[in-house]
């Protein structure tokens, strides 16, 4: 069980990306850890991720028991090493809900001045409630650029037996979610 507070969160880091790189264009993911950004963009630390869904401005976490971080190495005076994440927060979500909020609205300024989708990485200092951003540069995963949609399934193939209206219908809704929530190309 987790007994932490906003204020006895140690550094975090962590990457913020404007559009979900394994799907929906309309969904802001935050991968944190506690300690230095190294940890989370090499994978050498456990995370957390919140994904945000713009639309419904719902927030989901998947959360992880964090064991080791990678901080400033005190002993030598340069450079980082692994450190134990205190027992009292291994199991606390690494940003308080209001953070991620915040950080998700962050990106989503960085994201107006560029018309590509973006990842951001970030330093939070959650205890004097600074921001950091460290780099910005477009999702390697997410295609740039323009792309043409073609569709040539068939319904009955896709939903072999009888097909009803009713089918059809829920359907149709289904398939003019998934395109409208595609980005809008205008064609010169």
């Amino acid at each position: 069980m987790c007994h932490c507070t906003a204020h006895d969160k140690s550094e975090a880091a962590g990457v913020l990306f404007t559009a979900n790189p394994a799907g929906s264009l309309t969904e802001t993911v935050i991968v944190a850890a506690y300690g230095l950004g190294e940890g989370v963009v090499q994978d050498r630390v456990e995370t957390d991720t919140y994904f945000l869904d713009r639309l419904t401005g719902t927030l989901r976490l998947e959360t992880t028991r964090k064991t080791k971080k990678i901080d400033y190495d005190d002993t030598s005076g340069k450079g980082v090493c692994y450190k134990a994440v205190p027992q009292e927060l291994s199991d606390c979500p690494v940003l308080a809900e209001s953070e991620a909020r915040s950080l998700a609205a962050i990106g989503m300024e960085i994201g107006h001045l560029y018309p590509i989708t973006s990842s951001i990485s970030s330093g939070v200092l959650t205890r004097i409630a600074r921001v950091h951003i460290l780099q910005c540069r477009p999702i390697t995963s997410i295609p740039s650029g323009e792309f043409t949609v073609i569709d040539n399934s068939n319904i009955v193939e896709g939903y072999p037996g009888l097909t009803k209206a009713l089918t059809f219908s829920i359907l149709k809704d289904g398939y003019r979610k998934n395109f409208t929530a595609l980005p809008e190309h205008r064609h010169p």
